[in-house]
C-alpha cells in the first residue's frame, strides 16, 4: 500500500486558533497544507483501525463524518500539489478529541509530527457555544441550559452535544503522548497564538524542521458571536450550509476581508459568573494532569474571577 503524503498533522483543538494556522500554514513557500481544513480521514476514512480501537461503524454517525473524506484515494488527491514542500500536512482538529483517530494515525504515520493547540475549555466551550448561536445551530438562548442537555445531545450525535466534551485535553493528549515519542508531539496555548502570532508560528515551523518566516498576514479567522442584525444571522446561516463549495472557489485575498466584515457585525457576549464555576469544577482534574502532562502552568485557566 503505498504511504499517505502527511509528514505532519494539526490535531486540535476546536475553537483554539486551527483555522488561523491553516491559513499561516499556506504562508511558507516550504509547507504545503491542502486548501481544505478538516478532512478529518484518520477520524472517520478508511484507514486500517487496529484491533480494540473504535470501529467505523460505531463513529460513523458522528455529525462531522458526513462532510468528512473518507476514502483513501480522495485524500490522497488532497496532495496532488505538493512539488517538493519539506513539510506536508494537513489540519483536522477533529483528531484530538475522536478516540479513534489517535490509533489510526499511530498506525498509518508513525513518524509524523503532530502539533496541538490548546484553548483554556472553559473559554473553548462557550466559544463553540457562540459559533452554533451565530450559525443558527444551537436554538438553545441561555448557555447553562444548553450545557443541561449536553449529555443527552451527545448521545444523539447532535453537533451541540460536545462543549463540554472536546475540552478535555489532558486525557486527550495522554492518548497520543503514549501513541507517539513526545519529541513528536508539539504543544502550545491559544493564549499565546493570539498574542504573539509571530512567535508562535516560528516555534511551528521550527518544530516542522523549516526555517521560521514571517507572516504576511496574521488575521484571525472563524470568530464566535451573536449577529446583530436578522440580515447577518441569514447570511451566516447560508455560509454554513453552502461554505465548503464556495470557499473552494472564492480567490484567497478576499477571504480576510469577509472575515473581517463578519466579524464587525457580530457581538460577543460574556460569560456568566455561574457557568464559568460550574465548567472550572468540569474540568479542574483534567487542566492539573494536562498541567503534568505539559510542564506548563494553567492555574488561570481554573480562575472563576
Amino acid at each position: 500500500m503505498t504511504p499517505l503524503p502527511p509528514t505532519f498533522l494539526v490535531i486540535g483543538a476546536y475553537k483554539a486558533g486551527t483555522t488561523s494556522v491553516h491559513h499561516y500554514l499556506q504562508q511558507h513557500p516550504e509547507v504545503y497544507v491542502p486548501r481544505r481544513k478538516e478532512p478529518n480521514y484518520f477520524a472517520f476514512g478508511d484507514v486500517a483501525v487496529p484491533v480494540g480501537a473504535p470501529s467505523t461503524a460505531v463513529l460513523a454517525p458522528h455529525p462531522a463524518a458526513a462532510s468528512s473524506v473518507t476514502r483513501r484515494e480522495d485524500y490522497v488527491r488532497l496532495f496532488d500539489g505538493v512539488r517538493g514542500e519539506r513539510a506536508v500536512g494537513e489540519v483536522s482538529p477533529e483528531y484530538l478529541v475522536n478516540e479513534r483517530a489517535c490509533e489510526a494515525i499511530a498506525a498509518e504515520l508513525p513518524d509524523a509530527r503532530l502539533v496541538a493547540v490548546l484553548r483554556n475549555p472553559v473559554e473553548r466551550a462557550f466559544s463553540d457555544y457562540l459559533m452554533y448561536r451565530r450559525d443558527g445551530v444551537e436554538p438553545e438562548a441561555d448557555f447553562g441550559r444548553a450545557l443541561d442537555r449536553q449529555e443527552a445531545r451527545r448521545r444523539r450525535r447532535e453537533p451541540t452535544g460536545w462543549y463540554v466534551e472536546t475540552g478535555f485535553y489532558g486525557r486527550q493528549l495522554a492518548r497520543y503522548l503514549d501513541a507517539f515519542p513526545p519529541e513528536q508531539v508539539d504543544v502550545h496555548l491559544f493564549e499565546d497564538l493570539a498574542r504573539d502570532p509571530q512567535g508562535t508560528m516560528a516555534a511551528i515551523f521550527t518544530f516542522l524542521g523549516v526555517e521560521p518566516v514571517a507572516l504576511q498576514s496574521v488575521d484571525q479567522y472563524n470568530a464566535s458571536g451573536v449577529p446583530r442584525n436578522p440580515v447577518l444571522a441569514a447570511v451566516l446561516r447560508a455560509r454554513r450550509w453552502v461554505g465548503p463549495p464556495v470557499k473552494r472557489v472564492l480567490p484567497e485575498r478576499l477571504r480576510p476581508a469577509i472575515e473581517r466584515f463578519v466579524q464587525r457585525g457580530l457581538d460577543r457576549p460574556t460569560l456568566a459568573p455561574e457557568h464559568r464555576a460550574r465548567l472550572v469544577d468540569t474540568y479542574g482534574d483534567d487542566v492539573r494532569l494536562l498541567e503534568r502532562l505539559t510542564g506548563r502552568d494553567l492555574s488561570p485557566w481554573l480562575a472563576t474571577a
